[in-house]
């Protein structure tokens, strides 16, 4: 098993083609986020919730909290 940081590297390692780091969760994850960053956008992809920001800061700290929670999904 990897740990949390080389999970967050691959995660972060490509942005979308409008710049965005994206950070596939479970739905249940939205509302964890909004409680602590009111500047994600979040794009319902059946049962896959994609989180986009533009800070690769704010992208590391969500996708630490989600990691640790289990609520990262796989693309």
């Amino acid at each position: 098993m990897t740990s949390i940081d080389e999970q967050i590297k691959e995660l972060l390692a490509r942005r979308d083609p409008k710049g965005f780091y994206v950070i596939p969760s479970d739905r249940s994850s939205i509302d964890l986020v909004r409680h602590f960053y009111n500047d994600v956008e979040f794009e319902e992809v059946g049962d896959l919730v994609l989180i986009k920001t533009r800070s690769r800061r704010v992208a590391e700290r969500i996708a630490r909290i989600l990691i640790q929670r289990g609520l990262i999904k796989s693309m």
